[in-house]
């Protein structure tokens, strides 16, 4: 699959959710068919994704799910629980 390099936020023009650096320089290759296979790094983007899911959750936005434990509610991302657990994976894959 062919996939563009580059970056809308341009050098440290911010990572996701506005915060933190933007990708490096792609590299890239074209394979022998001529397809662009192109690879990149953003330094810090895990750090910005998880600040950006905390945020999402402070402000109750994009919550899909609630947990209740003894009559306490936990409001949650299913995608959260199921890619951090393999119970909430298979309960969803059950529950489709």
């Amino acid at each position: 699959m062919a996939e563009s390099g580059g970056s809308s936020g341009g050098a440290g023009g911010g990572g996701a959710f506005g915060a933190g650096p933007g990708p490096e320089r792609p590299n890239s290759t074209a394979d022998k068919n001529g397809a662009l296979k192109c690879t990149f790094s953003a330094a810090g983007h895990s750090t910005s994704l998880l600040q950006g899911l905390a945020t999402l959750r402070a402000q109750g936005q994009l919550l899909d799910v609630v947990l209740t434990i003894n009559r306490e509610a936990f409001p949650a991302h299913k995608v959260v629980l199921a890619a951090c657990s393999d119970y909430f994976r298979l309960l969803k894959l059950l529950t489709s």
